[in-house]
C-alpha cells in the first residue's frame, strides 16, 4: 500500500506541476484500485492463463494513447 500512496503522491504532482493526464495500471487489488479511482482513471488487466505484463501494458499504452510509461 506504501508503494501505491506514493505514486498517488508523484501523480498528483504531475497533475498540478506538469499538467498532465495520469492513468493507472494496475492488476488484482480491489481495494487498492478503489482508493486510486478517486482520484485517477485506473485501468485493471483480466487475469487469465496467458497473462504476460508486457501484452497488457502495450493494451494499456495505446488505449490511452499514452506519451510515458
Amino acid at each position: 500500500m506504501g508503494h501505491v500512496m506514493r505514486c498517488i503522491t508523484l501523480a498528483e504532482i504531475f497533475n498540478e506541476k506538469l499538467n498532465s493526464n495520469v492513468t493507472f495500471a494496475m492488476r488484482e487489488s480491489e481495494n487498492v484500485i478503489q482508493i486510486v479511482e478517486e482520484s485517477f482513471k485506473v485501468l485493471t488487466s483480466q487475469s487469465n492463463n496467458h497473462f504476460t505484463y508486457y501484452d497488457w501494458l502495450l493494451r494499456c499504452i495505446k488505449e490511452i494513447d499514452a506519451d510515458i510509461l
